[in-house]
């Protein structure tokens, strides 16, 4: 129950982990050892301007039902906030508790084509969660209104068993959302999530981002399947202009696009051609062969 200054009560602190994790166990005993079910939120200057929710407005929003109970149990005061019946389903799906899950189903028939249960598992790398709630009727690519699918939920999370999982259950693998035009693949390079962009990789149809992370050997593979794809242009630029760090690989890459006909003399909204952006980022190589290539293409 130690007081952390702006970062609030110890208890605070503790129960949203419980209310994080879903882990009434723990709630229990902190509970049960005099934790304040009504500690209030921190007053940091990081917190500044967030919702300032009670620990029990803070569990039901996040699904973590079994916390709640516990907290209004040991005298939290219960707010105007209800239990949906989508969080009831989030919770279920979470324990694995499919009796509760086909009996919510059985009332609200909607629930298989709601979002939240199966992003929830997906972030949480619950893949034995991902398999039940697909076994139960729910679509593998159903998505928000933004077109957000699981994937880019396990991908933003570097889920890589929830990924794999979605996967093999026939998921789409390059779907676009709609906020920043983010793939799947996309969206593990934006969090440098290794495994998980090595994984989006070996399925990824995404020519721009494969080219980005260097997947030559996936690269061959799609041209020698589709030789178009090696044309893909966006406002005069290819994706030549995106090429890796190292100047082995970027090479092998530049040489590839070149091979299957991709044009390379157009320039970005900077000016600037392949060759110069080669040469800006230290690929001396690739460079000396885009500018060739590039008068080749010119004369």
């Amino acid at each position: 129950m130690i007081g952390m200054g702006g970062y609030g009560e110890g208890a605070r602190y503790l129960l949203s982990v419980a209310i994080d994790h879903n882990d009434a166990s723990l709630a229990e005993w902190l509970l049960s050892h005099g934790a304040d079910p009504n500690a209030p939120p921190p007053d940091h200057k990081s917190q500044r301007g967030k919702p300032r929710l009670s620990l029990y407005e803070a569990a039901i929003r996040r699904g973590a039902l079994d916390v709640a109970v516990l907290l209004a149990k040991f005298g939290a005061k219960v707010t105007g906030d209800t239990i949906t019946d989508e969080q009831r389903y989030v919770a279920a799906a979470m324990r694995l508790d499919r009796a509760e899950l086909q009996r919510l189903v059985q009332r609200r028939p909607e629930l298989l084509r709601a979002t939240a249960a199966l992003f929830a598992a997906a972030k949480a790398d619950r893949p034995d969660v991902l398999a039940m709630l697909l076994d139960l009727g729910t679509p593998v690519d159903v998505h928000n209104d933004i077109n957000e699918h699981a994937l880019h939920m396990a991908a933003y999370h570097d889920a890589v068993n929830a990924a794999q999982l979605l996967v093999d259950r026939g998921a789409e693998i390059d779907p676009v959302e709609k906020n920043w035009s983010n793939t799947p693949l996309d969206a593990a390079i934006y969090g440098q999530h290794t495994r998980m962009i090595d994984l989006l990789g070996n399925y990824s149809r995404d020519v721009w981002s494969l080219t980005f992370i260097g997947r030559v050997d996936r690269l061959r593979e799609l041209f020698r399947e589709t030789p178009e794809r090696a044309l893909t242009s966006w406002e005069g630029i290819t994706p030549v202009h995106r090429l890796p760090g190292a100047d082995d690989r970027a090479l092998e890459i530049a040489k590839l696009f070149v091979d299957y006909g991709a044009t390379v003399t157009g320039r970005n909204k900077q000016g600037l051609s392949a060759a110069d952006v080669a040469e800006r980022r230290g690929l001396s190589r690739t460079a000396e062969f885009l500018l060739r290539a590039i008068q080749a293409q010119s004369s």
